[in-house]
Order: C-alpha cells, then sequence, then structure tokens
C-alpha cells in the first residue's frame, strides 16, 4: 500500500527516559564549564540555560510567524559561554551537549521489533525516513549508538530545520528532500498532537502507536489516525499493512 515510511523516533522506535531536574546535572555541567575557566554556579547555570531557551523561542515564534518552532540547543550551550568570554568550537560544544544528555538520560533503548520491523521494510523494497522533534546535538549519537542510521533514506530533525511537527512546513521539508510521493506515503508516531495531527494536516495516512511515552491525553483525543496499535503489536505494521 505505502511505498514511504515516515518514522517519529522516541517513543516509537527509542524508548527513553530523561531527567534535567536532577541537581548532578546541573553540577556536573558546572565542572565541565570549569573546565574551559568558565565560573558558574549550577543553580546559575540551569536558570540562564532555561531562560535563554525561553527567550529564543519566543524570537523564532516571532520571526518564523508560527507557534511550532523548534530552537538549536547547541546556540544556547554556545551563548552560555559568550557571556563569559568564551568561544568554543563546534566540537568543543558538541563534547559539552553530550555529556549534558548522557547525565540527564536514564535509560536509552530500542522498542522490541524494531529492527526486524526496519529490515522487513527494506527486504520490501520500501523507502524509511525519520521525521523528529529533535535536537541533532543529542539524536544524532543515538541513532548511531542504536544502530538505526542505515536504515534511514533521510533524516530530518526539528532543531536543524526550526520548525517541528505537526507543522506542516516541517513535512514539505521532506517532500522537498527527499521528492516522496504523499500518495504512497504514511506517518507513524506515539503522539497524537504530533505525529498523527502533522499527517493530518499534511494530508497522509498515519499509524499510531500506542507507548509507554505516549501523552495520557492521547487516550481521550479526538485526532483519529488511519490505524492505531499498540506498542507491542507494532509488527502489525507488517503485517497488515504490507503483506
Amino acid at each position: 500500500m505505502y511505498q514511504n515510511y515516515i518514522f517519529d523516533l522516541y517513543g516509537t522506535l527509542i524508548d527513553i527516559h530523561t531527567n534535567e531536574n536532577k541537581a548532578k546535572i546541573w553540577k556536573n555541567l558546572q565542572k565541565k564549564f570549569l573546565s574551559y575557566d568558565v565560573v558558574y554556579l549550577a543553580k546559575d547555570i540551569k536558570e540562564r540555560y532555561e531562560s535563554l531557551c525561553a527567550i529564543k523561542q519566543k524570537k523564532l515564534q516571532n520571526e518564523l510567524n508560527i507557534d511550532d518552532v523548534e530552537i538549536e540547543l547547541l546556540e544556547v550551550f554556545d551563548e552560555l559561554f559568550n557571556e563569559k568570554n568564551i568561544t568554543l568550537t563546534k566540537d568543543e560544544l558538541l563534547n559539552v551537549a553530550n555529556n549534558f544528555r548522557n547525565d540527564s538520560t536514564e535509560y536509552i533503548k530500542l522498542y522490541p521489533h524494531v529492527i526486524t520491523l526496519l529490515e522487513t521494510l527494506k527486504d520490501k523494497g520500501k523507502k524509511i525516513y525519520l521525521l523528529s522533534n529533535a535536537q541533532s546535538c543529542f539524536t544524532n549519537n543515538e541513532i548511531l549508538s542504536l544502530g538505526l542510521y542505515s536504515y534511514f533514506d533521510g533524516i530530518i530533525l526539528s532543531s536543524n530545520e526550526k520548525v517541528k511537527k505537526p507543522s506542516v512546513l516541517f513535512f514539505n521539508k521532506l517532500r522537498d528532500r527527499y521528492q516522496i510521493d504523499k500518495s504512497k506515503s504514511v506517518m507513524i508516531g506515539n503522539e497524537k498532537e504530533s505525529d498523527i495531527l502533522g499527517a493530518i494536516n499534511y494530508n497522509i495516512d498515519s499509524i499510531y502507536i500506542f507507548s509507554n511515552l505516549s501523552p495520557k491525553k492521547d487516550m481521550k483525543s479526538n485526532i483519529k489516525a488511519t490505524k492505531e496499535i499498540n506498542m507491542e503489536n507494532m509488527l502489525e505494521i507488517v503485517k497488515d499493512v504490507i503483506l
């Protein structure tokens, strides 16, 4: 039925739990700043980080005149250093961001059957794309470390594009970059107000996967996907849609 399978990432292919509120994270970040001779109190880093995120998001919303924007967190880390008159290379900033992500991640793993699903799609000559509301400074490493990178025919992350699901503009990035045929495409994700609403706005079919990371409000949502399944039945995508 479909030729192009457009996947969300977190909550759909990857099971992850992060917590940025732990004091340890900000104390470790304080030590990282000190290694570059930058003096911050841990609580001041957290407050300034959150403030910069809010400021940059509002500015980007005003610039693009839309609500569904995504800032680049690497720019936030960069500004934290710049405010102390320190300039880091991109590789150094990525190192800071990756340490921050590692400290805040309590666990990360693939959901069961993910590799089987992706390999089956590939074997059947299907195209697989990733369309994720995600930060490239975190996500690129996680895709590689979990062995997913080689399965994707195209990857689009919101932080690189400044827009995110459910905006049609984000879906247009995928269409324009990879020339996909909308009539032969399906969006697969675990959030109705992001993945499924985005697919509806873009006028393509969708498969909703109810996972442990799906918002509780999805249970009462009026947003309806073309097909809805539970995570443990993920292989139904193969059985019911492809075969």
